[in-house]
């Protein structure tokens, strides 16, 4: 069975719609024991660039830590697609 990418990782997390710490993010996608430089902010762009919407706001009193959340309903994500010659645009479905 395949493992789910840490972009899916974070999307499961954020799929409820609460406000979500960079450390928790941390824990939950790269592991506790993951040493190297998480990439947050370019799993946060892989998931806004399929479709997602996600707003993200720093901490009022630790301003290294960012909060992210993502809205119930994703924004449709359009495709587009040469036919004959001409560009047309189609809602595609994810999931």
């Amino acid at each position: 069975m395949k493992k789910p990418s840490q972009a899916e990782k974070l999307r499961r997390l954020l799929a409820d719609g609460a406000w979500h710490s960079t450390p928790e993010i941390q824990q939950v996608v790269y592991g506790g024991d993951h040493l190297g430089t998480a990439r947050i902010a370019s799993r946060v762009n892989d998931l806004r660039n399929k479709g997602c919407e996600i707003s993200g706001r720093r901490d009022e009193d630790n301003r290294s830590i960012y909060w992210y959340r993502m809205s119930a309903k994703p924004k449709p994500r359009v495709e587009y697609v040469n036919i004959g010659g001409v560009m047309h645009a189609r809602v595609v479905a994810d999931g």
